[in-house]
């Protein structure tokens, strides 16, 4: 029902009030309507970043920082063991820099203004270092740093040119003929052996057809 109102001062002031009134609260209810749909996505982003199998730190320009449950599990550190995150430079220093040097490194990846990613070591709560891999990136005038350990990758390599080496000098080692291809035909060992016998050299005749060697 439409609210009247009296002909004098008094009449034309509780309107402007009612209108002033209506007005704020449409105001306040629009930014309770934002408040509650800002909520709910940092309540996702939060869930989006725990559920990352990857560690996250998100660092505020006011130095405030918060880190996933993944952080924590790779590098051992909790948030009471980091007062600020600046406590991480001094405590993830390798033994190889000291915790200036460290720190330096670091002020110079959040200093960034573009995305970037930087391959470094870090001691964890354990004493294990780890080659880690940083992704850091700028959202919304926050640091983003994504961290992707590198070190179990770095050993099955190495265990894979162990193998491969030992595999190559028992392949030679053997007098018999030998010869290794692919499912497409193409070889991939061609033994001191054969060499010997075709004068064909190894580097020449792998990656080639085994048809096509002459």
């Amino acid at each position: 029902k439409k609210q009247k109102y009296h002909n004098d001062e008094i009449g034309f002031l509780s309107k402007a009030f009612d209108k002033m009134a209506s007005r704020i609260q449409k105001s306040m209810n629009k930014l309770q309507s934002e408040i509650k749909e800002r909520r709910e996505k940092e309540r996702e982003i939060r869930e989006l970043i725990e559920n990352t199998p990857l560690p996250i730190v998100i660092i505020r320009n006011n130095g405030a920082y918060s880190i996933n449950n993944m952080f924590t599990r790779v590098f051992g550190y909790v948030e009471d063991n980091l007062k600020t995150f600046e406590d991480w430079f001094t405590l993830s220093a390798p033994p190889d820099i000291s915790a200036r040097e460290n720190r330096e490194i670091w002020k110079k990846i959040l200093a960034k203004k573009t995305s970037g990613s930087k391959l470094v070591f870090i001691r964890c709560k354990n004493q294990q270092i780890l080659e880690v891999e940083i992704r850091h990136k700028r959202v919304q005038k926050q640091n983003l740093l994504i961290f992707n350990d590198l070190t179990e990758i770095k050993e099955a390599e190495k265990r894979l040119r162990t193998t491969r080496n030992y595999l190559t000098q028992l392949f030679n080692s053997i007098n018999l003929l030998l010869v290794a291809v692919d499912e497409d035909g193409r070889i991939t060992q061609w033994n001191q052996a054969i060499e010997k016998f075709t004068g064909i050299k190894s580097e020449f005749a792998i990656g080639i057809e085994l048809w096509n060697v002459a």
